[in-house]
């Protein structure tokens, strides 16, 4: 199998669901073979979603299930539903072999894991300062933080997380 583009994720390689899908529809290796995904459970807060990879016979090959929860973080508080099949569709690629080198879990599961291995942060944040704006960025570029940890640690004003969200869009 050819190497993969990764991105870095906290220092460790990763890739990402779209190179394996580009990957997975372009190689001869897989060539007739079809990607079907669908809800196993929904309702106002959370949706299951799979996905199986059928060979040309349209045997099962590989499947992947995800669970997303409704707000449970940035890109979920609009997105959960898309977000949810995403994750599905990397796991059916990764338990089939495409993007494997490091791991099958999907970015968000990654990112999640990292924050919750974070120390717990007491109630009375401090207040922010203009001070603490450039450390962030930096943080936020090299990966050693995320948006939801800085909002845990700090009583940040609306006007500047919106603009550290924005940038953390734009470094991902």
């Amino acid at each position: 199998m050819e190497k993969l583009k990764t991105i870095s994720i906290q220092g460790k390689p990763y890739v990402e669901v779209s190179e394996r899908i580009n990957y997975f529809r372009s190689s001869s290796e897989f060539k007739g073979w079809g990607m079907e995904t669908m809800i196993e459970s929904q309702n106002d807060k959370n949706i299951t979603m799979r996905c199986v990879i059928k060979n040309q016979e349209g045997s099962i090959i590989s499947s992947g299930i995800a669970q997303e929860v409704a707000g449970s973080s940035f890109i979920n508080k609009g997105s959960h539903v898309e977000n949810c099949e995403t994750s599905a569709v990397g796991r059916a690629l990764g338990n089939l072999g495409i993007g494997t080198e490091t791991s099958v879990a999907s970015y968000d599961e990654v990112s999640n894991a990292k924050l919750n291995q974070t120390k717990v942060i007491p109630m009375n944040k401090p207040k922010w300062n203009d001070s603490h704006y450039e450390p962030a960025v930096k943080k936020l570029q090299d990966g050693k933080t995320s948006i939801e940890l800085l909002e845990k640690a700090l009583d940040i004003p609306t006007p500047i997380l919106d603009k550290l969200k924005k940038i953390s869009i734009l470094i991902d």
